[in-house]
């Protein structure tokens, strides 16, 4: 944990960068509540973290995922909660409903990899296994859920420039006869093209909602975390409005599907 230490930060010599202390008086302060994202990232920010991000995926043999369309094409993307009003993945009263890592995209990514370089015991990540799911679902709903009726749809103007789609089961078995997932239940992002693709669509819905077990994590400064996009999805439920949060994201693939996506 000692390498993501921000003692470098914080001898940046234009004085641009905030510490913890200084982010939350400016904040109780500020009448707007609005923070500009590079008083919080430091302008001499050195590459451990990313340097880390690449060594630790090498291990599980993954390759970096990059959407060129999707935040201006960045392979490690800065999530910080700054501007309570804001809509996108950074805003800090933003709730992510349960999803998969773009699901519009005809080849998503495998894994991805959070670090946390700054943690907070209130901002935490809910995750549900797809296992746990499919025991939910009964017969009919399950043969629905892997037909080819559902138009992913791609989401925030701000962070995906070109709006896409995507037709695609919601369930599919892998070369293993495994289920994999590909679903993204927030409003607008998932649609059922037939009725009973809609009836299954709802059910699957409601049922991560309500009746699958989910497990909430809060990462601290140097964690690092794995997940399997395949296999599970996450949601951001609670608001943590004023917190100290700075997670990298790194989506990755050990898959032979294409890794490189012109958007």
């Amino acid at each position: 944990k000692d390498l993501f230490e921000e003692k470098n930060a914080m001898k940046n010599k234009n004085n641009n960068y905030q510490s913890e202390k200084q982010y939350k008086e400016n904040l109780n302060n500020n009448n707007n509540n609005k923070l500009d994202n590079n008083k919080i990232i430091p302008e001499d920010k050195d590459y451990v973290s990313e340097y880390c991000m690449l060594g630790l995926s090498g291990l599980i043999g993954a390759k970096p995922y990059l959407i060129e369309g999707v935040r201006d094409g960045s392979i490690i993307n800065q999530i910080i909660p700054l501007d309570p009003e804001s809509v996108s993945g950074s805003g800090s009263k933003k709730v992510f409903d349960f999803h998969n890592e773009v699901v519009h995209e005809q080849y998503p990514p495998d894994f991805f990899l959070m670090l946390c370089l700054r943690g907070n015991s209130q901002a935490k990540t809910s995750f549900t296994d797809l296992t746990e799911i499919v025991a939910f679902l009964p017969p009919r709903i399950l043969e629905e859920l892997q037909k080819p009726n559902f138009l992913m749809k791609s989401g925030d103007i701000n962070i995906v420039k070109e709006k896409k789609e995507f037709r695609s089961p919601v369930l599919t078995r892998n070369k293993s006869g495994e289920f994999e997932i590909r679903l993204n239940i927030a409003p607008g992002r998932c649609e059922g093209l037939t009725d009973d693709a809609k009836i299954a669509l709802d059910y699957i819905s409601q049922c991560v909602r309500k009746e699958v077990p989910v497990l909430s994590i809060g990462l601290s400064k140097g964690d690092a975390l794995f997940v399997n996009d395949r296999k599970m999805i996450f949601c951001r439920t609670s608001r943590y409005d004023r917190v100290i949060y700075w997670i990298l994201i790194f989506r990755i693939s050990v898959s032979s599907r294409k890794l490189y996506h012109n958007s």
